[in-house]
């Protein structure tokens, strides 16, 4: 939403000629694009990393993360985060499980170790319609990449009709329900497989859209 960005700009004193999107989210893609090889036996239902990001995604944390049980699904939270954080209506739920962080190079083989992940994001993401780099380095860990539908809610992330009715979510009980088909292996690797050609970009184009922009505004 560039204009909702200009708007913030210029109320906060920035004399901001224009705002254009570029698609800087996918940075992944093009910075390592090495793709994970797929997991036959993950470690976890369900991982997220990350911080806790002074509470401004604790509702959403514990919507997707929060209340599953734990004798069936194993759901991890790891980095700079624990059980402390956690304040909001959270006292009848079952908590994850907490893990430390990992150094950001490490990052795509701890998430492969997950049958799959919930993307969310903080309330002015959804605002600004903000795409977030996790998505796809989540993609590039072979782990099916489940996206709050209030978040990416113009269904940006995937073209993919399967994938648009299967990884968009908007409760624990959807991701449950997702996760006992995830069960199939061949199933799951088919989700994973489309996840990827579905984001596939052609890196010399991405480079060149940039440039194209640069070259015209400067």
């Amino acid at each position: 939403n560039t204009s909702l960005v200009l708007e913030k700009a210029r109320k906060s004193g920035i004399n901001v000629k224009n705002a254009i999107y570029f698609p800087f989210e996918k940075f992944p893609l093009v910075n390592d694009p090495k793709i994970i090889d797929f997991n036959e036996n993950p470690k976890y239902d369900l991982l997220y990393g990350g911080t806790f990001r002074n509470g401004r995604r604790e509702e959403d944390m514990i919507k997707f993360y929060f209340g599953y049980n734990p004798d069936k699904y194993n759901v991890t939270m790891f980095g700079k985060i624990d059980e402390s954080n956690f304040t909001k209506n959270k006292e009848h739920l079952c908590f994850p499980k907490f893990e430390k962080g990992v150094d950001y190079k490490q990052f795509k083989q701890k998430m492969n170790q997950a049958v799959a992940t919930v993307i969310i994001g903080d309330k002015i993401y959804k605002k600004q319609s903000d795409l977030a780099q996790r998505i796809y380095e989540s993609i590039l860990s072979n782990v099916v990449t489940f996206i709050d539908s209030s978040y990416d809610f113009e269904k940006r992330t995937y073209r993919d009709p399967l994938l648009r009715d299967f990884c968009y979510v908007s409760s624990a009980s959807d991701v449950i329900s997702r996760l006992e088909k995830l069960k199939d292996n061949a199933f799951r690797k088919k989700i994973v497989d489309l996840q990827i050609e579905d984001t596939k970009i052609d890196i010399n184009l991405y480079c060149k859209g940039l440039y194209e922009i640069l070259k015209r505004e400067f």
